[in-house]
Formats: C-alpha cells, structure tokens, sequence
C-alpha cells in the first residue's frame, strides 16, 4: 500500500512538472524573440578591413553586423536594408539589401 502511494504522488508530480515546464520554455522563446527588431533602414556601409558596418541616414548611427558577407559587394554604396535589429547588443542581422540609385543634383 505504501510503495502504491508513494507512486502515486510521483506520477502526480511528473503529470503537473510537464506543463510548467513547458510553459517556462514558451516564455523564455518569447523573451528571444522580443530582443530583435524587424527593420528596413537606409545609409551607407563601410569597411575597416574584413569587417562591416552600417551608418543609418536617419540618425548616423554605425551598426555592427553579423553578416558582413552579404555587404562584401557594396562598400561606399547607399542601400537599403532589411534587417534584424538585436536590441541587447545593438548589432543587425541583414535579410535583404537594395542599392539605392543616386537622384541627379538640380
């Protein structure tokens, strides 16, 4: 009798641990998702060697990115972007990048 009560109240807990524990990783997605920022934004990018960056026209900002391969063919060029913005280390993940066509000077 003893060996079934102590079964039960360990099926009873593993039955009631499963979902907290999946409610716990639902959030902890949640809060990853909530760090990024889907953007589109326009500047220029540049190089200091292997590694790129861009400055927004919007306010100057210089962003790291985590791809710089994508960029590697548009140095010195004013694009366009798609991109992630990671809000903890304020650095973006680029999705798609549009040169922009220079408007001839009046």
């Amino acid at each position: 009798m003893k060996k079934l009560s102590i079964l039960a109240v360990a099926l009873s807990v593993a039955t009631l641990g499963v979902p907290v524990l999946a409610h716990a990783r639902q959030q902890a997605a949640s809060q990853d998702q909530k760090k990024t920022d889907a953007r589109t934004m326009r500047g220029t990018v540049k190089a200091d060697g292997d590694k790129r960056s861009f400055v927004s026209d919007e306010d100057g900002k210089s962003f790291d990115v985590d791809n710089p391969e994508i960029l590697r063919d548009h140095t010195g060029h004013h694009v366009e972007l798609n991109c992630e913005l990671n809000n903890d280390t304020g650095r973006i993940h680029v999705t798609k990048v549009t040169m922009i066509e220079a408007t001839p000077s009046q």
